[in-house]
């Protein structure tokens, strides 16, 4: 052999090792990528049992979904199929979990049902395509219309009174089903809470067509869902991109994204303070409520060119869990404007802690509503407002809020604030029974202009002043400097405490209102008034008067005798 052959022997050796190598490290990486990957192609549960996902995973056959499904933190599930869900199924999305329902994928329920609200003027627009020349029509109701009530059918030139048929189906014979579009119209005049279930065209000796609900169109008629199928609880992240959701009862407590998809009787979506949905591009109809959106609290919302149920249901309104207003005010008048989405006024009392619940948890549900869009895209808030106040003989004082959009709010009545800074005597010194002079300093540091009334004291009794109570207007922010006059009864030290004379009504908080201590002045010593020297000579000239005034007297009863003498004379000559 000579060394060419050698050496390509040798090459072709080293190149047979080569690619084993290559080869065995292609196996390795193609193991270790497929080993990496957490996507796993499984279904759902479809006999009804629990299952805990716990990896990333993809249903892409369509099926059935029947049972309970847990979906883990850190975990996922990708819907890309459509699939069928047995009544009572349910999925949770875990915090930190995601369910994605996208590619035109369905979750649908066919357990459930739905109906058309009749009302005056409402119509039902039929077509059943061309399938005869001519047939029998049966519309279904949910419940039989009482016979009190003013409820009438017409098509064509029929009409059939509704309330007295004593039936659940209105029916119509010879009826064109040639691809004509029958309008069906009802007059009602009597409120009756009535549905269409659907209608069924007989033809050709008993051949049927149907129409459910949610098929039929229809004017003045919106479509309301009774239940629904299957629960969709979201903790973590849900995004339904593109697809289908029909009997779905969706609970958002995490992130919830609603994008180019359609909802069929899966209203009203809730969301709890904690959630945050986003509707885009999407419609959403057959509520099984009065709106197709229940935002709780302070949970977020973004509705961006989408559609809802219409009509009287709204499409999103926001309602608190209750309405509690804090004062500081025990056993305060408190009006209400226009709370909610009735407007509702009243008047009520805090409670001797000064709390007033406007609405309790779970309450009228109007009340709690705050804010709302309607079935035409309006958006619409309360203009509600809250005024507390409270009466007496120092003025009325009233404080008027915004009513708060949050389940506590606070309301704080502007209140004065009274001290009486000093009391300053004019003397030391006083005589009993005289009077002396102060000077009284009040302020009102407050937030309200008061008329406000002040006594004084001398050892917690009443003191002698005028006036004895004293009464006096003070702005906000300013001091005021009134002069009283003070008598003592009684001799010796004395001080004198004023202190603000609050009334009863004001008493809960007089904490809040005046400084109770008052002020009190410097010690006044009261002595009697000295005996002056000049009083014997009085005493004399008294007594000096007295014999004056008894001699005229006596004097006067001596001629008395003369009197009644000549008086006798008088008499005799008369005589």
């Amino acid at each position: 052999m000579s060394h060419t052959d050698d050496f390509n022997e040798g090459f072709l050796k080293n190149e047979h090792s080569l690619l084993f190598m290559r080869t065995h490290v292609v196996l390795l990486i193609l193991f270790l990528v497929a080993f990496a990957s957490p996507t796993i192609h499984a279904e759902p549960p479809s006999d009804g049992e629990n299952v805990t996902i716990s990896e990333q995973q993809t249903w892409s056959e369509g099926g059935v979904l029947d049972g309970m499904v847990i979906i883990e933190s850190g975990s996922s599930v990708d819907v890309t199929a459509t699939y069928s869900v047995e009544t009572s199924s349910s999925i949770v999305v875990e915090e930190g979990a995601t369910l994605q329902i996208s590619n035109g994928a369905s979750l649908e329920s066919n357990e459930v049902s739905a109906g058309r609200f009749l009302t005056l003027g409402s119509q039902l627009h039929l077509n059943f395509g061309d399938i005869a020349e001519t047939g029998h029509l049966q519309i279904h109701l949910d419940a039989i219309v009482p016979t009190t009530s003013q409820f009438n059918a017409t098509l064509l030139d029929t009409t059939v009174d509704v309330a007295q048929i004593n039936s659940q189906i209105i029916e119509f014979n010879d009826v064109p089903l040639d691809g004509t579009t029958l309008d069906v119209n009802f007059s009602i005049f009597t409120f009756s809470d009535v549905k269409v279930s659907k209608a069924i065209a007989i033809y050709n000796g008993g051949e049927q067509m149907r129409l459910n609900a949610e098929e039929i169109e229809a004017t003045n008629s919106n479509l309301w869902w009774y239940n629904a199928g299957f629960d969709i609880v979201v903790h973590g992240e849900l995004s339904v991109v593109g697809s289908t959701l029909r009997g779905a009862n969706i609970t958002c407590f995490g992130t919830c994204i609603i994008d180019g998809t359609t909802l069929i009787g899966s209203a009203p979506i809730d969301v709890p303070r904690t959630g945050s949905l986003s509707v885009s591009d999407s419609t959403i109809f057959g509520s099984r409520a009065d709106e197709d959106i229940i935002l709780h609290d302070d949970a977020e919302i973004t509705y961006l060119n989408s559609q809802g149920t219409g009509g009287f249901t709204d499409a999103w309104v926001r309602l608190l869990s209750s309405r509690t207003i804090y004062t500081n005010i025990p056993n305060g008048s408190v009006d209400i404007f226009a709370l909610g989405y009735g407007a509702s006024n009243w008047n009520d009392l805090t409670d001797d802690q000064g709390v007033l619940m406007l609405v309790e948890e779970g309450g009228n549900e109007h009340r709690r509503m705050i804010e709302w869009m309607d079935g035409e895209g309006n958006v619409h808030q309360e203009d509600a407002s809250i005024t507390l106040s409270i009466s007496s003989n120092w003025g009325t004082f009233s404080t008027t809020i915004d009513a708060p959009r949050t389940p506590v709010g606070y309301l704080n009545l502007s209140l004065p604030y009274i001290t009486v800074d000093s009391v300053e005597a004019s003397d030391v010194t006083g005589t009993v029974n005289e009077s002396i002079g102060l000077m009284m300093t009040v302020s009102n540091s407050g937030d309200v202009a008061v008329t406000a009334n002040f006594r004084c004291y001398v050892d917690g009794e009443d003191a002698d002043t005028a006036p004895s109570t004293i009464t006096v207007s003070i702005p906000q922010d300013e001091s005021v400097k009134v002069p009283i006059s003070w008598w003592a009864n009684s001799d010796g030290a004395q001080e004198l405490n004023c202190k603000p004379f609050l009334p009863s009504v004001l008493e809960p908080i007089s904490d809040l209102v005046v400084d109770e201590n008052g002020a009190t002045s410097d010690e006044v010593s009261w002595t009697y008034a000295e005996e002056s020297q000049e009083t014997p000579l009085l005493i004399y000239l008294v007594v000096l008067a007295a014999f004056v005034i008894g001699g005229l007297f006596l004097s006067r009863k001596k001629a008395s005798p003369e009197e009644k003498e000549f008086s006798m004379d008088q008499e005799l000559y008369h005589e």
